[in-house]
């Protein structure tokens, strides 16, 4: 469903914004839409937080940790 936005404000903002919007390439009602997207998705995160991964050793600690690894083994 479609919903009307009515905005009361001053003509040299209106001029102003038309122009602004005019130089981008876009239309008031795209421009309005990616500012509500905008504010509505900062507020909330839906779903699980991603896992984590650690972080991959550099080349130059690997023997160093293979040999804690044997020193734990055995």
């Amino acid at each position: 469903m479609v919903k009307r936005i009515n905005a009361l404000i001053p003509d040299e903002m209106h001029r102003a914004l038309r122009i602004k919007l005019a130089e981008d390439g876009t239309n008031f009602s795209d421009w309005l839409r990616a500012r509500i997207e905008e504010y509505v998705g900062r507020g909330r995160k839906r779903g699980k937080t991603p896992i984590a991964m650690p972080p991959v050793p550099s080349p130059e600690l690997l023997p160093r940790l293979e040999r804690r690894r044997k020193k734990r083994e055995g």
